[in-house]
């Protein structure tokens, strides 16, 4: 939801959010589950210069369409066409 309003993220990097968030592109991850880990990525993100900081914010904002209502919409019409062509690709071939 962050990346949707154009807010860069801090995520530890682990499960679906390493494939969300682009290290240093769209936020910053940390790897290590620790107080100091997460305050080094607080630190590198405080140390951004503005134009960094804008590049993220518009990084974060287009990497958030492709899980748009209209991608998702799109992408689930084009599994039901592709499934009906296949369907009926089987059909006459039987």
């Amino acid at each position: 939801e962050a990346l949707g309003r154009g807010v860069p993220v801090i995520a530890y990097t682990s499960g679906g959010l390493k494939e969300t968030v682009d290290h240093k592109k769209n936020g910053l991850l940390f790897d290590s589950l620790t107080q100091g880990s997460l305050n080094d990525a607080i630190d590198a993100f405080e140390k951004c210069t503005l134009s960094e900081y804008e590049k993220m914010c518009h990084a974060a904002r287009q990497s958030s369409l492709v899980y748009s209502e209209e991608v998702f919409a799109k992408n689930i019409q084009l599994l039901v066409e592709s499934s009906l062509q296949e369907m009926q690709a089987n059909s006459d071939v039987s």
